[in-house]
């Protein structure tokens, strides 16, 4: 896929402001009033399938002009690659074992300090855009004095909320402002708008149509499925209402098609995602904004899945679901065009951008400030799933996956082998021993964390709309 000239139009001020933005890694003094916070979590985006992460056909110019005006972090890593606890860690900055939150829709019970309360305690005006009903479970926007949850299904488009959240952004006053973006598009199932869905095949849209259907996500039918194709996943949803994918009997061209609509889906939040940058731009607020964009995890494709699950997430550790886009922008600040290829983890980014605006934590967290110095610590990332139990630990250059699926232990050099799919504990046993004691060691302290947590009620029945609950 090619970029329009349009769409390119907004790298050019970006890379502007590249090339006149500060070469230092932290300065002596902030800049002297406080900066707006701008945060876009994008739900179920693979780091790897963002151009500015390298794919070569993603149309992601705005992402990469964020990127080329900012600091690029290679290897984000999620604590689980589920959206509840992936999000509770980026506002708490603690691990899930610590927060309590390891699936979708249980209840936030503790009550650490979260972002959108430090941030209002420090004067900001704090306003939540979400575009699923789950991220609404109790506890989790505490903090936030606006929330934006008005929902007619289980969730809603790209264009919808920032819509929203543009409204919002066109009203603020005098006040810093923090605002929380959050886009659902990427997840599946995937049927992008028709300008950025190019391709299709028969067997895709009979799998894409069901889903839609069996997740009552109807907004998807509007993008082109004609009624014939409806009525034929209508009467497939009544007869086999749990058809799991090897039932479709997808063919590679089928799979190809399913991705690049997964792609299509990408493109489509990134083009939205300007017109939030545009409105900044004109309002002469984007250099007085930390802006920052993170997925909460990533999504198995067209890849052999160990799980036998294709087009799927929290069913694995495997980096195709646990390492995530994270890029910070604020050239007042940070240098641009910077890549950090050092592993960071979710829990990091709150105590970061803490650091970032020159508030003082005064709250025990799990997480860093990676950018207090020159190079992120050395520290391992562990995620687990509870889903099909599986457990790693990594480092920047391995990573130890006990897969409880089909019993074993698996260790991969990621700088040699980034798709994981090669076991080399054979020929690196210091390493596999040394990561089997940290694992060991984590496991031990996570210990009764994995209890059974309350699930909010007035979250269930979107948590069984989207698939998740049976």
């Amino acid at each position: 896929m090619t970029s329009s000239p349009k769409k390119n139009l907004f790298l050019l001020p970006l890379l502007l402001a590249a090339l006149t933005a500060p070469s230092r890694n932290i300065p002596a003094q902030g800049p002297p009033q406080k900066p707006n916070v701008l945060l876009i979590t994008l739900d179920t985006t693979r780091a790897d399938h963002l151009a500015c992460y390298g794919h070569p056909t993603a149309e992601t110019p705005t992402l990469d002009g964020l990127a080329a005006r900012g600091v690029l972090f290679e290897q984000a890593i999620t604590p689980i690659p589920v959206t509840d606890p992936a999000h509770i860690t980026l506002f708490t900055g603690l691990s899930p074992d610590e927060h309590g939150v390891y699936e979708n829709g249980i209840v936030l019970e503790k009550d650490p300090p979260t972002l959108a309360g430090l941030l209002a305690a420090n004067g900001y005006d704090t306003a939540a855009f979400v575009s699923v009903k789950h991220l609404l479970t109790d506890g989790y926007l505490r903090g936030f004095k606006t929330v934006d949850g008005d929902f007619s299904s289980p969730e809603r488009f790209a264009e919808d909320t920032t819509d929203r959240a543009l409204r919002r952004l066109e009203k603020t006053g005098p006040a810093p402002f923090f605002l929380w973006v959050h886009y659902f598009d990427p997840h599946a199932p995937y049927f992008p708008p028709e300008r950025f869905r190019r391709e299709r095949s028969p067997g895709a849209v009979r799998f894409e149509t069901y889903l839609a259907l069996r997740r009552q996500t109807p907004g998807y039918l509007s993008r082109g499925i004609t009624p014939e194709e409806k009525t034929a996943a209508s009467a497939l949803l009544q007869t086999h209402p749990e058809a799991d994918i090897s039932f479709f009997r997808l063919t590679e061209e089928d799979n190809a098609v399913i991705e690049s609509w997964y792609l299509g889906e990408i493109a489509h939040v990134d083009s939205q995602l300007s017109r939030i940058v545009s409105l900044l731009q004109q309002r002469r607020l984007l250099d007085d904004t930390v802006v920052i964009l993170v997925g909460d995890h990533g999504e198995t494709l067209r890849e052999s899945s160990h799980v036998g699950q294709r087009f799927r997430h929290g069913s694995e550790v495997y980096d195709r679901q646990i390492r995530v886009p994270l890029i910070i922008s604020y050239p007042k600040v940070l240098p641009s065009g910077r890549r950090i290829a050092e592993q960071v983890r979710l829990a990091d980014v709150l105590p970061t951008l803490l650091g970032l605006l020159g508030i003082e934590n005064k709250s025990p967290m799990d997480g860093v400030d990676v950018l207090a110095s020159a190079a992120p610590p050395d520290l391992p990332a562990y995620s687990y799933s509870v889903r099909q139990h599986f457990e790693c630990v990594r480092t920047n250059e391995f990573k130890l996956l006990r897969d409880g699926f089909n019993d074993r232990m698996l260790l991969f050099d990621l700088k040699n082998d980034p798709a994981e799919l090669t076991d080399v504990k054979g020929r690196r046993p210091d390493v596999f021993s040394d990561l089997s004691e940290k694992l060991a060691r984590w496991k031990q302290k996570r210990g009764a964390s994995l209890r059974k947590g309350d699930v909010d009620p007035h979250v269930l029945e979107n948590l069984k709309d989207l698939g998740y609950l049976r």
